[in-house]
């Protein structure tokens, strides 16, 4: 059975603050003969400030990054690539790639904007992949690097699959209602990691693929989730549910979101909605009431919250992977990359790393007096330190 025979829903949501200047690239929903795809890219506008000028349009390094990485993506689905452990390497390659020539076509337009925290096409990267196993077994696999996330959606709960690459780990599990620097995404300028999660299922789901604009300005994990079980509550047709569901994302959100739900294995959107909301009211009773009952008191809502966040987290991070540094992951070099030659052309013999960095590496490339460089460094090393 191919992904064309599975009665899927899918439903996107893609929100720009500024028209034709978002730095979030469209989410992405794929189907190849085997696999299904979901996929976010939230290009880092602090760090990817840097205007450039790419055939006749200027845009942010952020906002060229985030949709060169989609790109990529589906190139390389296209090519029959899976998601999956020994693919990481070539993705992450296929990453650098298409960063590089983006970077060798853009002219930089002279900016004000200054920063020791800029990056060279910075984003984020989120992605999940499902494939059938057999009959009513599902493998799904989830990818990331930075603080975009993928969901696993189950009459359960929100479950996340990714956890955030940010600089300070107890904001993840601890204080999920602050915030931290990012301590990992994909950029040309620095070395960054792909980590991977697989989890096997055997009942209807549906996968969210979500940037930080869509989870980030809602009050805490259970009123994201609250916004997903109540939207769908209200609106009985899949395309009402999406245009709906992202007027309340956009009314939150305080800067670029985009987000993308593929359900998988229910028969029809009438099935998934009596599936995920028949405990919509015990889950407001409990999670949500007292929260409203607390009123303008900031005091009382931090605790009441805080005490109700102990409660709903144990579910919530039953699926949370490691920290990176014991994660499945892969160690992807900008500069090993490039100096290995195009994409899926033999490594060349392991030397020594320029210390000189990328900019004095190309520079070498293009004169020819560079040597070749080893193999990527080892799996689970965080990458670079760099500000969202």
């Amino acid at each position: 059975m191919t992904t064309a025979d599975w009665p899927v829903v899918n439903v996107a949501v893609d929100i720009e603050k500024v028209r034709g200047q978002g730095e979030d690239s469209p989410p992405l929903s794929f189907f190849g003969p085997h696999q299904a795809v979901v996929a976010v890219f939230d290009g880092m506008g602090g760090a990817g400030n840097q205007p450039f000028e790419i055939d006749g349009r200027i845009h942010t390094g952020a906002r060229w990054a985030a949709r060169g990485l989609r790109s990529s993506l589906v190139e390389f689905l296209d090519a029959g690539e899976r998601i999956e452990a020994a693919s990481l390497g070539r993705l992450g390659g296929a990453f650098v790639h298409r960063l590089d020539r983006l970077d060798e076509r853009a002219g930089r337009v002279r900016s004000r904007l200054r920063g020791s925290t800029r990056r060279l096409f910075p984003s984020t990267a989120a992605l999940a992949s499902v494939e059938r196993t057999r009959r009513r077994r599902w493998r799904v696999t989830a990818c990331w690097a930075g603080d975009s996330r993928v969901y696993l959606w189950t009459p359960q709960g929100v479950q996340p699959l990714t956890r955030d690459h940010v600089m300070d780990p107890g904001v993840v599990e601890e204080r999920p209602f602050e915030d931290s620097p990012l301590s990992n995404a994909v950029s040309l300028d620095r070395p960054f990691a792909l980590q991977l999660h697989e989890v096997e299922l055997t009942r209807p789901f549906a996968l969210i693929a979500a940037s930080d604009g869509a989870y980030g300005y809602v009050r805490s994990p259970m009123h994201f989730e609250w916004m997903l079980r109540y939207s769908l509550a209200r609106w009985p047709d899949a395309s009402i549910w999406e245009r709906r569901l992202g007027a309340r994302i956009g009314r939150l959100a305080q800067d670029d979101a985009t987000l993308v739900v593929l359900a998988v294995g229910f028969r029809d959107f009438r099935d998934l909605r009596r599936t995920m909301i028949a405990d919509n009211r015990a889950f407001a009773a409990t999670y949500i009431a007292g929260l409203r009952a607390t009123g303008a008191d900031a005091a009382r809502f931090a605790e009441r919250r805080a005490a109700l966040w102990r409660r709903y987290s144990a579910n919530y991070h039953a699926l949370l992977p490691p920290v990176l540094e014991n994660g499945r992951a892969h160690m992807c070099d900008p500069v090993e990359v490039l100096a290995a030659g195009p994409a899926g052309a033999a490594r060349p013999a392991a030397a020594a790393r320029p210390a000189s960095g990328l900019g004095r590496w190309r520079q070498e490339r293009r004169t020819g007096s560079t040597g070749s460089t080893g193999s990527t460094g080892s799996a689970g090393s965080t990458g670079s330190k760099g500000r969202r």
